[in-house]
């Protein structure tokens, strides 16, 4: 992981030579290419150090930097490529904590740290799962190769007749695109009429709900959980009045259908509920962020539940208005009433 900088030997600087200057590229779809040479091996022969840019590794400027590297012109045309393409690349410590912290975070994990102190490819990941606590993999191989929580039975269970890694349908399941990263999915005990373990325990980071529901559903992207049917991406302001048309809070919120939830909010509440106003965002996503930066910057609980059993905990004083709005319109936002 290195800057071009770091790679030029300054004695001698960025040259070329007659098979430089041909752009030689290496690699399994030629993305790495020679772009000159600088310094020499400082024993045996005193080979070149040729200079390579990545295209691959490139893209990736917070695990490559800016994707250059340098081997020799033995071991190039020998097939040993030095970047991250290479399937037998060293990574450094540094690399490896951003490795297993992004695939922590793809598969709903937390990344503690290390089990017991760095060892290269052997070392012992500690991670945190949302639904059975702490656990540690065998090492980073094993958690970046799928292995996931024990707990969650990541093993090979059969299916159907057939015998499928349960990570894989767990791939299946998030490539519907209808899941939101941090969703955690563990196979259930319950077996379905032919006596297979079809269902799945679904917890939602969105709602914080634990659902259940059976493979063939999760495949076509349906979630078990409260978040489901409804696909909120409607936000919205209403007001809380006394008899004296006194707007004492606001009622902030996300809903499929707001007109209607406002209706259910004024049914329960022993104040009036009025409708200010109505956001429609892009995507859930958007909407579920809005509403949650909303709960974190904004003082929220101003009524109690006796007063609004409906939704008391996202009530907030009226002068708060404008914050609302900014933060809607902030996270993309629409006003369409």
């Amino acid at each position: 992981m290195a800057n071009l900088e770091d790679l030029i030997d300054p004695e001698y600087g960025l040259q070329q030579d007659e098979w430089s200057m041909t752009r030689p590229r290496f690699g399994k779809d030629g993305q790495l290419e020679v772009i000159g040479w600088s310094g020499k091996r400082k024993t045996g022969k005193k080979e070149k150090y040729y200079i390579l840019q990545c295209k691959n590794c490139g893209e990736d400027f917070e695990l490559f930097k800016q994707g250059v590297f340098r081997s020799t012109y033995k071991s190039l045309v020998g097939g040993v490529v030095p970047c991250g393409c290479y399937i037998k690349y060293s990574w450094t410590e540094g690399q490896y904590l951003l490795r297993i912290s992004r695939e922590a975070q793809k598969r709903g994990f937390c990344f503690i740290g290390w089990g017991e102190g760095f060892k290269g490819s052997n070392t012992k990941v500690v991670l945190k799962c949302p639904l059975h606590g702490e656990w540690g993999s065998s090492g980073l191989g094993s958690f970046l190769g799928g292995g996931g929580c024990p707990k969650c039975g990541m093993a090979r269970v059969a299916i159907g007749g057939s015998t499928v890694p349960e990570h894989v349908h767990i791939k299946e399941f998030m490539n519907t695109g209808n899941f939101v990263e941090g969703t955690c999915f563990q196979r259930s005990s319950k077996l379905d009429s032919k006596g297979y373990r079809t269902y799945w325990n679904v917890y939602c980071p969105d709602c914080s709900y634990i659902g259940e529901a059976s493979i063939g559903s999760l495949k076509m992207g349906h979630r078990p959980c409260l978040c489901s049917p409804a696909r909120q991406r409607q936000a919205y302001v209403n007001f809380v009045e006394k008899e004296t048309d006194e707007t004492i809070a606001i009622k902030f919120g996300i809903a499929n259908n707001a007109e209607r939830r406002s209706g259910q909010q004024n049914s329960r509440c022993i104040y009036e509920v009025i409708q200010h106003s109505i956001y429609e965002f892009h995507d859930k996503k958007s909407c579920l962020s809005a509403e949650r930066e909303c709960k974190q910057t904004l003082e929220c609980g101003v009524l109690t539940k006796e007063e609004m059993p409906d939704g008391f905990t996202e009530t907030t004083w009226a002068f708060n208005l404008e914050k609302i709005i900014a933060i809607y319109e902030k996270h993309g936002g629409k006003r369409i009433k």
